[in-house]
């Protein structure tokens, strides 16, 4: 949900109750990243997360983003499967491409 967050305050994706829409800069910023998606990809599939009860990138866009931070070594899979760390150099990515703050992101959720 940071993520979404932070993209949404750098003016990279739009939100509106349950749909999240890429943004013009929010396509090139994708694109910087070496995620390229197709222009049908300019909506994000917004998913609810179960715990927060709020709504984070999901389906193309943010497998692709995954993917692409597991490539970079910012996030590392954990236990169980579907966790994710953030690595000491990813803190510094979050910081430096969306303004997140280090230690909010590294820190567990309970």
């Amino acid at each position: 949900m940071a993520l979404a967050d932070a993209m949404n305050a750098q003016g990279l994706i739009e939100t509106s109750d349950d749909a999240m829409r890429l943004t013009l800069a929010g396509t090139a910023w994708f694109a910087d990243q070496g995620i390229m998606l197709p222009t049908a990809q300019a909506r994000i599939r917004a998913c609810l997360d179960w715990t927060e009860r709020r709504m984070h990138i999901a389906g193309p866009a943010g497998i692709g983003l995954c993917r692409r931070l597991l490539e970079l070594d910012v996030i590392r899979r954990s236990t169980p499967r579907r966790a994710l760390t953030v690595t000491p150099s990813g803190q510094h990515w979050f910081e430096d491409h969306l303004g997140l703050d280090a230690q909010a992101i590294a820190e567990p959720r309970p």
